[in-house]
C-alpha cells in the first residue's frame, strides 16, 4: 500500500502565499512576483517555486512553494528580494497576504506547462471523521493520475489544522478536468462529501505564470 505522507514530507515545508493587487496595481504587483522567481530558486532549501495567477479573479496571484524545512524558509522570508517586496506592501497589496502552510503527499515536484490549468481544491473536514477522509482523498490519487490530461496531482494536509485538507491539481486542459468531474471516483466522492466536509469543496482556477 503506498504510503503518501512519511518523514521526508513531514520534514519538508509546502507554502501556498496568495496575494491580492491594489486596483490598477495588477501588472506591477506581478512584475514584482515574478521577479522573485529566479532569485529563490537560487536559494538553499528551495525545492519548487511556483507562481500562478487565478482565472477569475485577475488581481490574485498564488505561489506554491516546497522548502526543505521550515529552517531554510525562514531564512528566505529575511532574504533582500522578499524584504524589498514586504516593504513595497501599502502600495501594492490591497490585504495582507495568507500564507498557508502544509504538508504534501509523497509525488514528483509540480509539474508546469504553458497553458495549463492548475487547481488549488480546498475541503475541510466534519471533525471526528478526518482520518477516513483523509483515506478517501488518497484513495483518489492512483486512478485520477491514470486519467488522459492528469499532469500533477497531490494531496496536502494543513499543518496548522489536521482537518483541512487541499489538492494541487495540474490538468493539460480544462476539458480533460472536466472529464475527471465525472469519472466513476470523483463521482461516487461527490455522492458523500456532505457526510465528510464542511462546506463540499472550494476550487481556485489558476493558470502558470512561471
Amino acid at each position: 500500500m503506498m504510503e503518501y505522507f512519511n518523514k521526508e514530507t513531514a520534514e519538508q515545508l509546502t507554502l501556498v502565499a496568495v496575494f491580492k493587487a491594489k486596483p490598477g496595481k495588477r501588472d506591477v504587483l506581478r512584475q514584482a512576483l515574478i521577479s522573485l522567481i529566479d532569485k529563490t530558486r537560487a536559494e538553499e532549501g528551495s525545492v519548487s517555486y511556483h507562481l500562478y495567477e487565478d482565472r477569475e479573479d485577475a488581481d490574485r496571484f498564488i505561489f506554491h512553494e516546497i522548502w526543505a524545512n521550515e529552517t531554510l524558509w525562514k531564512k528566505h522570508m529575511q532574504s533582500e528580494h522578499i524584504v524589498h517586496l514586504l516593504a513595497a506592501a501599502d502600495e501594492l497589496f490591497a490585504e495582507e497576504p495568507v500564507i498557508q502552510r502544509w504538508q504534501r503527499s509523497v509525488a514528483p515536484n509540480p509539474v508546469i506547462e504553458p497553458d495549463s490549468l492548475v487547481l488549488f481544491a480546498y475541503n475541510r473536514s466534519l471533525p471526528g471523521v478526518e482520518k477516513k477522509w483523509q483515506k478517501i482523498l488518497e484513495d483518489l490519487i492512483a486512478p485520477t493520475l491514470a486519467e488522459k490530461g492528469a499532469l500533477h496531482y497531490e494531496l496536502h494536509i494543513s499543518k496548522e489544522d489536521p482537518l483541512d485538507f487541499m489538492f494541487h491539481e495540474t490538468w493539460k486542459t480544462v476539458g480533460t478536468w472536466n472529464d475527471h468531474m465525472v469519472a466513476p471516483h470523483l463521482t461516487a466522492l461527490l455522492e458523500i462529501i456532505n457526510d465528510y466536509t464542511v462546506n463540499g469543496i472550494t476550487v481556485i482556477k489558476t493558470r502558470p505564470i512561471a
